[in-house]
């Protein structure tokens, strides 16, 4: 009987993998049983390995007895009030937030705000894998056919290799890194895309690289990536570039539509080879009449992980229509910063529990910040709204990361929770004060009402002769006959239901609502291309809806129409 060898090695290292995280499993499903005990010991651990920091002598750590003594020795912190002890960690210094050494700073996502340096320890690489194992071991067990084919995890280019000023290193080479040196043996092993294409930092020849082996990759069962867009994004020149990626696939050559570093293409020989077989079926796919399905290209891809909440739920209906009858799960909340929930029984997504201490402030409009109380796990109420502050094993203490989330209900005693949307991405530029949640829930009601298959939106306060006007940039798969301006003077009067916003108008320090057309084939590339200058790497930019900056008008190409009539300035 002839045993094929690659499929046997892929299916023995899934298995391993698998395995490998059923330990930290059963530890979840133990801690489970009494949420706020678990909790209530993480803080002890952590406030007892760091008595003799830097920060734990300015607090008192060695005066902490109980929860309460933290809650009135500790303040609330955010990353400006951190900044002195991070320069410090920069600059060489040991013992600062934590007794911990610091392996790396890690960008955060700086979507919002400048980007921040997070201190990365062995304790805090542990907490994150007490939460990423058990998902991966749920999303085995109740998807027994991951084990039998290869995974694109998200791979995204090096922007630029940085250190701080005494050489610890900035930044993850990738996802893999959350987890153990075993395990991303085994992870090396079923990856479908090979490690060197991340050296790729321009990003036509990444994306040509990655299309390359995903689609000789007959046996791809799985996708993990962060932001939907990044996928769409990926997958929408292989309408342009099939025939030289079957022609590649099929003679082992490479052959990008653009120039290529020497460097790159030299490193890159070693993973090629010829796949006849491949080639003919991919060419049978493409020229198919009714056109391609990428569920019909990887006919094994089982599983699609990717964040589903707030802003990216906007490109999901076009990812679902690519990938037909294939399964997607919701990620939990994985921050920089550190893990808040992780998708389990059953794909809901409960709080990671065993990895940092959390507290919950109760976001309520009706009062000021300084009366809403704060909470642990076990206080937690559905329906309510809540912001987090973290306290982990990377120095964060009492740290508030500004996601909001809401509370959907409970599996044993676990919380379910959504994430709703970033606190503090409010876009202020006269007074407005325009919530990215309230712009969210309006413009996902109008593109309801509207039936508009919106393949990119973003809103911004772009300058209009002496005053600002919010723009909807739009990409829709039709935009011939829609009345853009009178669904523009809709928006403008849901916007003046705040009443911040209503006043603004009225005084005529902003202007009215309009539409901005987008002709950029990919304008997901020129948004991700922005953030990449700002040193973030593609793969972890959050698809945010609302930018609080201007200056789109000068990147996107396209037609921007006057107010309340379809005529272009």
């Amino acid at each position: 009987m002839q045993i094929n060898i690659e499929n046997w090695s892929v299916n023995f290292f899934n298995s391993l993998f698998f395995l490998s995280c059923l330990p930290e499993t059963f530890r979840f499903f133990l801690k489970s049983i009494n949420p706020r005990k678990t909790q209530l010991g993480i803080l002890k651990r952590l406030i007892e390995l760091n008595l003799n920091t830097d920060f734990g002598e300015e607090y008192s750590f060695k005066n902490i007895r109980c929860y309460r003594d933290f809650c009135e020795k500790v303040p609330e912190t955010d990353y400006e009030f951190l900044k002195k002890y991070i320069s410090l960690i920069s600059s060489g210094r040991n013992n600062v937030l934590t007794s911990d050494t610091v392996l790396l700073f890690e960008p955060s996502s700086g979507t919002t705000t400048d980007s921040k340096l997070i201190p990365y320890t062995t304790s805090l690489k542990n907490e994150f894998q007490r939460g990423i194992y058990p998902w991966i071991a749920d999303m085995y067990f109740k998807n027994p056919g991951l084990l039998s084919g290869k995974s694109y995890w998200s791979i995204s280019p090096v922007i630029k290799k940085e250190s701080s000023e005494s050489g610890i290193t900035i930044g993850f080479e990738d996802d893999s890194e959350y987890f153990s040196p075993l395990m991303r043996f085994f992870l090396r092993r079923i990856f479908a895309v090979p490690d060197i294409v991340r050296n790729c930092s321009d990003l036509k020849v990444f994306k040509y690289t990655t299309l390359l082996f995903l689609l000789r990759t007959k046996n791809l069962c799985f996708i993990s990536i962060w932001s939907p867009t990044f996928l769409l994004s990926l997958l929408k020149p292989v309408s342009e570039w099939y025939k030289a990626l079957v022609h590649d696939i099929r003679f082992g050559t490479f052959s990008p539509p653009c120039n290529v570093e020497p460097s790159f293409k030299k490193g890159i020989k070693k993973y090629l080879y010829r796949d006849k077989k491949r080639a003919k079926e991919l060419l049978s796919h493409f020229n198919k009449k009714e056109g391609y399905s990428f569920s019909d290209i990887w006919p094994k891809l089982d599983l699609i992980s990717v964040w589903m909440d707030a802003s990216a739920r906007f490109s999901l209906d076009e990812l679902f229509r690519k990938f037909p009858g294939i399964k997607f799960q919701a990620k939990g909340l994985l921050a920089t910063e550190g893990i808040i929930s992780i998708p389990f029984y059953d794909g809901k997504c409960v709080l990671a529990i065993n990895s940092h201490f959390l507290e919950f402030v109760e976001v309520d409009v009706s009062k000021k910040s300084s009366e809403c109380c704060v909470v642990l796990c076990d206080q937690l109420q559905i329906g309510k709204r809540y912001s987090i502050l973290l306290t982990t094993g990377g120095g964060l203490y009492r740290y508030r990361i500004r996601d909001i989330i809401e509370i959907k209900g409970f599996v044993n005693k676990l919380p379910v929770v959504e994430f709703v949307g970033k606190e503090g991405n409010v876009s202020d530029m006269v007074g407005e004060k325009l919530d990215s949640i309230f712009v969210e829930y309006i413009i996902d009601s109008i593109l309801k009402k509207y039936e508009l298959d919106a393949e990119f939106v973003l809103v911004s306060p772009e300058k209009s002769d002496d005053h600002f006007s919010y723009t909807v940039f739009i990409k829709c798969s039709t935009m011939e006959g829609v009345l853009f301006d009178m669904i523009a003077e809709e928006i403008d009067q849901k916007f003046c239901s705040n009443i911040h916003y209503s006043y603004a108008r009225k005084i005529g320090q902003l202007g009215e609502v309009r539409f901005f057309l987008l002709e950029d084939p990919v304008p997901m590339d020129i948004y991700i291309e922005h953030f990449n200058a700002k040193n973030m790497k593609a793969g972890d930019i959050k698809p945010l809806l609302l930018s609080v900056k201007p200056g789109w008008l000068t990147r996107f190409s396209g037609k921007l129409l006057k107010s309340k009539c379809n005529s272009i300035e």
